[in-house]
């Protein structure tokens, strides 16, 4: 994770540059942008109440105390209904071997990519919801 200056035309108080285990840029962090909102208030980059750009949007933070900030992030919005997946018995997605089923789900834009890997783990738990 790196803190840079904000895009130009980007009203926010600093960039937030969050990378994935694997090197490969990611979109955003919740854990990382806490981090980042901490880190700006206490190096003076930004108030009680930063505002953050990230990959995947502006961020605004919020100071509750010393160790504590809370996020806001950005409102989730349906990408795609209904779409079918190839899913292995445990719920991941189907590698090519092995047994497959086909379930459908609905794909949100909440800039966390695991999210439908845990919603259909949870179905697995509770089929009847």
């Amino acid at each position: 994770m790196a803190v840079d200056k904000p895009s130009a035309g980007v009203k926010a108080d600093y960039r937030m540059r969050f990378y994935n285990a694997d090197g490969m840029a990611g979109e955003m962090c919740g854990n990382g942008a806490r981090c980042i909102c901490r880190y700006g208030y206490e190096n003076g980059f930004a108030g009680e109440e930063p505002v953050v750009e990230t990959t995947a949007g502006i961020i605004t933070g919020k100071r509750i105390n010393k160790q504590l900030y809370r996020i806001r992030l950005n409102d989730p919005s349906v990408v795609e209904l209904n779409r079918e997946y190839r899913l292995d018995d445990q719920y991941n997605i189907w590698n090519g071997a092995g047994n497959f089923a086909i379930k459908k789900a609905a794909i949100l834009n909440l800039a966390i990519q695991e999210f439908l890997i845990w919603l259909l783990s949870i179905r697995k738990c509770f089929p009847h919801l």
